[in-house]
């Protein structure tokens, strides 16, 4: 159970930096998480 959401929020994650790479949004790029 502890590994499908780890899993979600890896993915979520990479979508997010994906989109922010492409956007480039000042607002966006002060929440970083890596």
């Amino acid at each position: 159970m502890l590994y499908l959401v780890y899993t979600v929020h890896r993915k979520t994650q990479c979508i997010l930096w994906v989109n922010l790479k492409h956007m480039r949004v000042p607002k966006l790029s002060t929440h970083k998480h890596f």
